[in-house]
Order: structure tokens, then sequence, then C-alpha cells
């Protein structure tokens, strides 16, 4: 499958794929509900991140194959290693919901090629609550996400989630990282803007 990318920002090396996956309302609250089970069963609090180890139907295991794979055709060749291939989420509504605020950090101990899916956003969410916030320096860029859009990024780019606590409907995210011998700035600049 060809996806279109575009890069978000002239400063920052952040790029969109929209409806990077295209699932009916009924398998998204399948896996909304899944994902749910795999934070309680995970994750011994309700605050950050949880590996989610259940799938339906091998979506989460070929959604991170169709990252991988985009990543080859976006970056070129590279050489992966020391991947776990797993799946992370961080899921927040009303009732739990993360850090306060949300907690600024990168993922440079963990990947070189960083992505988020989001899986499901509620129309509540707005670019105070519930988006995604990047960090260059003293510079900013706000994202306010959609479902199935998949966000890369470097790993060490700075980001938090914007608190998101409105309503009762869950805020799902799917991280999805891979390590590789060459740097990110060495992958990054390879894509052409």
């Amino acid at each position: 499958m060809t996806h279109s990318i575009q890069k978000l920002d002239k400063e920052f090396p952040i790029f969109l794929i929209k409806n990077f996956e295209s699932l009916d309302d009924n398998f998204r609250k399948s896996l909304v509900s899944l994902v749910i089970e795999c934070k309680k069963k995970n994750h011994d609090s309700n605050f950050g991140s949880f590996i989610v180890d259940l799938d339906i139907n091998d979506f989460f295991e070929n959604l991170y194959k169709n990252f991988f794979e985009l990543s080859e055709n976006l970056f070129g060749k590279f050489i992966s290693y020391k991947n776990n291939y797993n799946i992370w989420s961080y899921s927040s509504n009303k009732y739990q919901h993360g850090a306060i605020p949300g907690i600024i950090h990168n993922h440079i101990n963990t990947s070189t090629i960083n992505s988020v899916y989001y899986l499901n956003i509620p129309e509540s969410v707005t670019y105070e609550e519930g988006s995604i916030a990047f960090f260059l320096g003293e510079k900013e860029f706000i994202y306010k996400p959609n479902n199935d859009d998949l966000l890369i990024f470097p790993n060490y780019l700075d980001h938090r989630i914007n608190n998101y606590n409105t309503d009762e409907n869950w805020r799902v995210s799917i991280n999805m990282e891979i390590k590789c011998e060459e740097s990110a700035d060495e992958l990054f600049s390879r894509i052409d803007t």
C-alpha cells in the first residue's frame, strides 16, 4: 500500500501519514477494548504507558510490520538491531489519565525511529487536551491527531502528551520503535522534503 507522507513543520522532523490504517467503527471499538484490557493487566497504576500483548486478527503484529516496511521505503536501507517489536500504548480518559502535566521525554535510549499511531481520538480532543507537543530547544510544535494518523519522528525529539481528561471516551495511542545502527540524524537527513 502506498501512503502519502507529509512533513508537519519545516523546523521539526515530524512526518505524518494520514489514514495509515482504515478501521471500521466496530473493529476500532474491539481494539480499544483489548488495549484497555492490556492496560488493566500490564499496568499497576493509572499513569504512563504499557505493553500491548494481546491481539485481534494479528492487527497489532501487522501494524508494526507495516510501520517497519514504510520506514524502509522512507529512509532507504538501514540496519536494525535489538528490536523487540513490542507495541506500547498510552491510553487516557476522564478517569484514568497520565502524569499531570504530561512529562516531556524522548526515546533516545530505546529507539532510532519512533512512531505513534492514533487508534482512537475522541472528538473532544483539542490542541490543549489530548494533543502531542514536540520541543526543539525553545520551540514548540503541537499536533492534534485524528484516528488512524501515524507520526514518525527521531528518537531525540522531546515530546509530551497534553493531558486528556475531558470525557469518558478513551484516547488511545500506540507507540512503535525501530532501533538502528545508523543515527537518527543520518536516517532523517535522507528524507526528501
